[in-house]
């Protein structure tokens, strides 16, 4: 009995320790342990794909995001673009109608020829007034008189036939030995 009163744990010498007891566990409770400790590996897997999948899924969303913002981008800078190019044309519509407007007030007689004929064309501006600048329009007018019908047309040379009074078609008969019509009523 003199054994009782010993401590337990320190029967050697001091810097030693014993193991703890060991509990003693049963089979079905072991079972069932693992059993839940397998059943939480499962769903935390489970879980993980699951979100995987949703990681893959934004991860696609946001490529197609990047490929559609990409897309928008480029729509807007077609857009931009096709603006620009379209106010450029209108401006050059409203040049080239002042400069027809301008041809036609002079009485110029063909405006497609002037206009042929206008140095630096595509360089004249028309002001928020509705004026034209860039191009001297009576300097045209001075050096192509020809194409203006307030101006006389000069003779390309040769005498004029037919006279104030002559009827061209009589002189047509004549030359041919024709009788006039208009003589035997």
């Amino acid at each position: 009995m003199a054994e009782d009163n010993k401590p337990q744990g320190n029967e050697g010498g001091e810097g030693q320790q014993t193991e703890p007891q060991k509990e003693v566990v049963s089979y079905a409770k072991y079972k069932r342990e693992t059993d839940e400790y397998q059943e939480q590996v499962k769903a935390l897997k489970a879980e993980l794909e699951q979100r995987d999948k949703q990681i893959e899924e934004f991860t696609a969303k946001a490529g197609n995001a990047d490929e559609l913002q990409a897309a928008l981008d480029k729509a807007k800078a077609d857009n931009e673009a096709y603006k620009a190019d379209a106010e450029k044309r209108e401006a050059d519509m409203r040049r080239d109608f002042a400069i027809d407007t301008k041809l036609a007030q002079m009485g110029v007689r063909n405006a497609k020829a002037a206009r042929a004929i206008i140095p630096n064309i595509a360089e004249a501006k028309l002001d928020e007034q509705g004026n034209l600048t860039g191009i001297d329009f009576d300097a045209l007018k001075k050096d192509n008189a020809y194409m203006f019908a307030d101006q006389p047309r000069s003779s390309a040379g040769g005498e004029q036939k037919g006279g104030a009074g002559s009827d061209g078609l009589a002189d047509f008969r004549a030359a041919f030995g024709l009788t006039d019509e208009s003589s035997k009523e």
